[in-house]
């Protein structure tokens, strides 16, 4: 059976660390998290925002996704990035994390993903 989810990060996604690496979505025990979409709000940051698919803190290096964040001369942000997929989308077995791939930042709630577990 399929459930719709959604998630965002509830703090600032930070340059690529492990501890900077922030929960977007958390895969509930026993199922699997296909990412249909995700949505950013950029700022005047640098990219790009890799969504990676571990517990936050972990050393995971294999990006599941990597969203580059399109920036004007100057580091004015262009506009909102929204990417969708197709079915089944891309699949998350422990948890969608996301982090900055370079220097800069994104706010809380800036990162929202959706899509279904099953």
């Amino acid at each position: 059976m399929r459930y719709p989810v959604s998630g965002s990060n509830a703090a600032a996604i930070t340059p690529a660390t492990a501890s900077a690496r922030v929960a977007v979505y958390g895969v509930t025990s026993g199922r699997v998290f296909w990412l249909r979409g995700v949505s950013v709000a950029i700022n005047a940051t640098n990219g790009p925002l890799v969504l990676l698919d571990a517990t936050v803190g972990s050393t995971a290096t294999t990006p599941s996704l990597v969203v580059d964040l399109a920036t004007a001369s100057g580091g004015t942000p262009i506009s909102t990035i929204v990417r969708e997929f197709a079915a089944p989308g891309i699949k998350f077995a422990t948890n969608c994390v996301a982090m900055m791939n370079a220097s800069g930042s994104i706010p809380i709630g800036e990162v929202t993903v959706w899509g279904y577990e099953e």
